[in-house]
């Protein structure tokens, strides 16, 4: 009788659950009847309606919603000049469409040109902010899409008239759009850094964040071209960084911020000497001295100085700075030490795979070195969202999200999911280094 019973109450509930599908997907279908209507007024009635179902709708209540047929409606409406309600409820749809069906953003991709515009030229300002919450959205797995077609000095044109919710969400697609830069994108997001500098002297913690985010991820792309380093370094980036650390208040500069800056100078000076230079004329010494012991003089430092509270990732940046601006050692004598070294105490690297479920046998397949990298780094800067072009059982690239919270893939056309992991491997190749320690004659 039990197993009769939990039978009986399992088909009812399947029934309800179809019944109320079935419903919401003809109403679903009578919205989009009059979202084509020639009548401005049954267009507005049924995007506020479309509206309201999405809000309160999720990936089960919602299945089978018509989001082929409907994200072209709402692109047409954005284009309504002359009726602010229409375009602010039709971009409102197209959102509440990626919140409630994420697997959408593939479809709403396409009103990516008519969204920049609508902050190209600002008609409501309660419109382009609505396009600013959509680009968002999207900019987490389309950022290419947003950067190629101008997405960056769109965001950034009118930012300082947004509203704070607004700045921050056109920092967030800043910030994603500069993960997908290269080295022949500069036409793209060179004219913006003057702004992006500028947003450095922010008092909100999530704006700077971003905007440091931002140049992190810039620098990380173009590390390989000294001078495109120069050219993004060119409008003072330098030089508001290292203000930034000496003025940063603790309500502002978190830890994670302060450690992106330091890491965003080590790795300028890096590949870029020139730029180190000018650095430690512009008193790096000192720069230095206030990161550890504050704001003291060298008589009150003493022989025996005080350093300042530092957690040890603070700690680690600040000392690769340092060594970033001290001149390389010699390869020869008593410096030839990795010569020395047996190669029996290999130093490990992380290597990620991913489980093929399409194999025979089910197994883990290893990332390639590329990806491997760009996991890796994601991994240590604090990411959880990754985006990897592969070839999986296909000749043709797709893209894929790895979701580093929940250790999963996505393939973003036919939503299949992949177990992912890591573990320590040999890397024979990388170098040995010892510490020496020198005592006076």
């Amino acid at each position: 009788k039990a197993v009769v019973s939990t039978q009986s109450t399992g088909g009812s509930r399947m029934h309800l659950f179809l019944n109320r599908s079935s419903s919401t997907m003809s109403h679903a279908q009578q919205l989009l009847g009059k979202l084509q209507s020639k009548q401005e007024a049954q267009q507005l009635d049924a995007c506020v309606e479309l509206c309201q179902m999405l809000v309160m709708g999720n990936e089960e209540t919602l299945a089978g919603f018509p989001v082929r047929q409907s994200v072209p409606l709402l692109i047409n409406l954005l284009s309504a000049e002359d009726n602010m309600h229409l375009m602010l409820q039709a971009c409102r749809a197209l959102t509440y469409i990626m919140e409630s069906l994420p697997r959408s953003t593939s479809y709403v991709v396409e009103a990516v040109p008519h969204l920049l515009l609508k902050l190209k030229s600002i008609q409501c300002m309660d419109v382009a902010e609505q396009a600013l919450a959509a680009l968002d959205m999207l900019s987490k797995k389309h950022a290419k899409t947003i950067l190629h077609s101008g997405g960056l000095s769109a965001c950034l044109c009118f930012i300082d008239f947004f509203s704070l919710n607004a700045q921050r969400s056109a920092l967030n697609i800043t910030a994603n759009c500069c993960q997908v830069v290269t080295s022949n994108d500069g036409h793209l997001f060179m004219e913006s850094i003057p702004v992006l500098i500028s947003k450095l002297n922010t008092q909100d913690k999530k704006l700077l964040e971003s905007c440091c985010l931002t140049f992190s991820r810039l620098v990380e792309q173009l590390k390989t071209s000294p001078v495109m380093l120069m050219d993004l370094c060119k409008d003072g980036l330098v030089t508001n960084l290292q203000q930034l650390l000496l003025v940063g208040s603790g309500s502002v500069m978190t830890t994670n911020v302060f450690t992106m800056v330091l890491r965003i100078l080590s790795t300028v000076f890096q590949y870029c000497t020139s730029l180190a230079t000018e650095f430690i004329k512009q008193d790096a010494s000192g720069t230095i001295r206030s990161l550890l012991v504050g704001n003291k003089t060298p008589v009150e430092i003493g022989l025996t100085p005080t350093l300042l509270h530092r957690s040890s990732n603070e700690l680690f940046e600040i000392l690769c700075l340092c060594a970033e601006l001290l001149p390389q050692l010699p390869k020869y004598g008593v410096f030839s030490v990795d010569n020395l070294i047996s190669g029996n105490d290999e130093e490990k690297h992380r290597q990620w795979f991913y489980r093929d479920s399409s194999r025979d046998h089910d197994s883990w397949q290893s990332f390639s070195k590329a990806e491997n990298k760009i996991i890796s780094s994601s991994c240590d800067s604090g990411e959880t969202d990754v985006i990897l072009a592969m070839k999986i059982n296909s000749n043709v690239a797709t893209d894929f999200t790895l979701d580093l919270s929940t250790m999963k893939m996505e393939n973003e056309e036919t939503g299949e999911l992949y177990k992912i992991f890591w573990k320590r491997v040999e890397s024979p190749t990388r170098p040995h280094f010892v510490w020496l320690t020198y005592a006076p004659v």
